[in-house]
């Protein structure tokens, strides 16, 4: 795996975190699981939206956690790359 690919998983890491912060921040104070099912669909309705669009972050955050992954289990093969963190040998 060469630079540009640690870059792109250590960018889609960062990138992750972002995602899924804001679209759970989005979510605010949903009804607790033992509440009626009323005020659940009403909170639904009312805040639809919001709801819509937490729910892609979410997703896209996921998405890109995902691609974080697979970049650090492909990391330990490529063991004889030279370090790019801080200064190069050569």
């Amino acid at each position: 795996m060469g630079d540009g690919r640690h870059h792109v998983a250590g960018g889609s890491g960062i990138a992750a975190t972002v995602f899924i912060a804001v679209g759970a921040g989005l979510l605010g104070s949903a009804p607790k699981s033992n509440d009626l099912a009323a005020k659940a669909l009403e909170f639904t309705s009312e805040h639809r939206r919001r709801l819509l669009v937490s729910m892609w972050l979410l997703g896209f955050g996921f998405a890109l956690a995902l691609v974080f992954i697979i970049g650090l289990t492909a990391w330990p093969v490529d063991r004889r790359a030279p370090p790019s963190i801080g200064r190069r040998l050569h």
